[in-house]
C-alpha cells in the first residue's frame, strides 16, 4: 500500500506498469485490449530459459527494445 513519491497511485501498481511497458517494448507481450496482455511467442521462449531476473541488461539483448 506504500505510495509513490506523488502519492497518486501505489508503488507496486508503479512497478507493475513499468515492467508491461519495459515488455512491450521489448516485444515480449502483445496488447490485446485496454489492461489486458498476452506473452507473446519471445516472451514465452524468455520463459522456458527459467531466468532468476529479468533487468534492462537482458531486455537490452532484443533489438526491438533497443530501438
Amino acid at each position: 500500500m506504500e505510495r509513490t513519491r506523488g502519492g497518486h497511485t501505489t508503488k507496486f501498481k508503479d512497478r507493475v506498469s513499468w515492467s508491461i511497458t519495459h515488455f512491450l517494448y521489448a516485444g515480449l507481450v502483445e496488447r490485446v485490449r485496454r489492461a489486458v496482455y498476452r506473452i507473446a511467442p519471445e516472451g514465452k521462449q524468455l520463459l522456458s530459459r527459467n531466468l532468476t531476473r529479468i533487468d534492462l541488461e537482458l531486455l537490452l539483448q532484443f533489438p526491438a527494445y533497443v530501438e
